[in-house]
């Protein structure tokens, strides 16, 4: 009888899921911990390249903006012209302005400016997030017979804040004044809103629209995020990468002239990938395939003799391990790469552009990556035996923490190698015996 274990590593596309996010800087003393981690879970809101989320910093506005329509699953328009003085064609942010724009969501300033990277106040952040939860209006609700003693409801955003108070919606913990007296406490209603409490009010927010609340209950839990591609990208044989549109079938010219896709070792594209690596010449670059902007990696350059090949992190889109092997001159590359003179290693974190030596990684295995947890998962691959066990995870000073599958779960020993084979595929690995 075939034996037939599946291990599963990581499911980004999971019906349900748990907070496994970890931040040094989030403890269970933080306010809000629970939104932060449900956040960074799901893929709405990230920590920093050192492990902190820093939840005292203030969110800007369009940040706001691209949290918002990616809690609420809003497809953004495309846009490639100038919407308001202050803002410009060619940036990341410009669809979710466009969108926020015609969704009656945002408006811009008296002066004509819009105002992209500055710090969202809390009762502006309120007015967005309250108009994009409930289709453009503020819901009809029970309002109480008090007030708070720095919140004029006469000024603009008077019914948003209203709303989102009474019910419930917004955290308070950062509000001052005597124990148990609204009246004469304080909101800071014109202060910046911070990642802590974004993180808060985004979560209550959908919590109250997931289960039909009229107010929010902490007994209730928001529905998982659920991100269906609609797009698919494929490698072809003659090296070329494909990217078709499910609904249509056409096929999308998405890599800028004169950039080529590098090598995307053990990549599944059944998770449709948010950055991918590109080279012009002797530079590379991360590419940002939803916004389609470019950004060269700093301090980096591949000489002619010398091939990259990139491999995505399992666990967060913006990771990679990038691999630059050097050959020599006479070296003739036909369907396998010969033995490199020299190997130099890198960690790469494409949203904050930060690169680090990773010359210390010694292996001979197969591997993937795992940014979040500072790891690889390894196996035993060569020629004759293909993708064997055992699957062990190991750091980055290549030692072996934990073996995963071993020889003896199968009763082989290493005289047996090749008789399972291990595969990788969609966060999920496969051993099957072969016998």
């Amino acid at each position: 009888m075939k034996k037939f274990l599946i291990l599963i590593i990581v499911s980004l596309l999971s019906f349900s899921q748990v907070a496994i996010a970890s931040f040094s800087d989030v403890s269970s003393s933080t306010d809000y911990q629970e939104a932060i981690l449900w956040m960074s879970d799901n893929g709405v809101i990230d920590g920093y390249p050192d492990g902190t989320f820093k939840p005292d910093r203030c969110v800007n506005r369009v940040e706001l903006l691209k949290m918002l329509f990616e809690m609420m699953g809003v497809d953004v328009y495309e846009s490639d012209y100038q919407l308001f003085p202050d803002t410009y064609a060619d940036q990341w942010y410009t669809p979710y302005v466009r969108t926020a724009r015609e969704r009656g969501t945002v408006v811009g300033y008296p002066d004509g400016n819009f105002r992209p990277a500055q710090c969202v106040n809390r009762v502006e952040a309120i007015k967005m997030a309250v108009l994009e939860f409930n289709n453009g209006e503020v819901p009809e609700f029970e309002r109480g017979l008090w007030s708070v003693s720095d919140v004029n409801l006469n000024e603009w955003y008077g019914p948003y804040f209203e709303y989102a108070f009474f019910t419930s919606q917004i955290g308070r913990n950062h509000m001052e004044g005597p124990p148990g007296s609204i009246e004469e406490a304080y909101y800071y209603p014109a202060e910046s809103m911070t990642r802590k409490e974004v993180a808060e009010m985004l979560y209550r927010m959908k919590t109250v629209k997931d289960n039909n609340l009229d107010v929010y209950d902490s007994s209730y839990k928001p529905e998982s995020i659920e991100r269906v591609a609609k797009l698919y990208l494929g490698k072809g044989f003659d090296g070329d990468y494909s990217l078709v549109d499910f609904e249509n079938g056409n096929e999308i010219d998405f890599i800028p002239e004169g950039y080529e896709v590098v090598d995307q070792h053990s990549y599944s594209y059944d998770n449709f990938p948010f950055y991918l690596i590109l080279q012009k010449e002797n530079n590379l670059y991360s590419y940002n395939v939803e916004a389609q902007n470019l950004k060269e990696i700093s301090n980096l350059e591949v000489k002619d003799s010398e091939k990259v090949r990139v491999y995505p992190s399992i666990s967060e889109k913006k990771g990679f391990f990038l691999e630059i092997n050097e050959y020599g001159p006479d070296e003739e590359f036909g369907m396998g790469l010969p033995s490199p003179i020299a190997t130099y290693s890198y960690f790469y974190n494409a949203s904050s552009n930060e690169l680090l030596n990773a010359d210390n990684i010694d292996y001979d295995e197969c591997l993937v990556y795992d940014s979040k947890y500072d790891r690889f998962f390894a196996w035993r691959c060569a020629e004759g035996i293909g993708n064997s066990i055992p699957l062990v995870t190991m750091n980055f000073d290549s030692e072996v923490v934990d073996e995963l599958v071993s020889l003896e779960d199968y009763g082989l020993t290493e005289d047996d190698l090749g008789l399972i084979s291990a595969n990788y595929n969609n966060e999920k690995f496969f051993t099957l015996s072969k016998g």
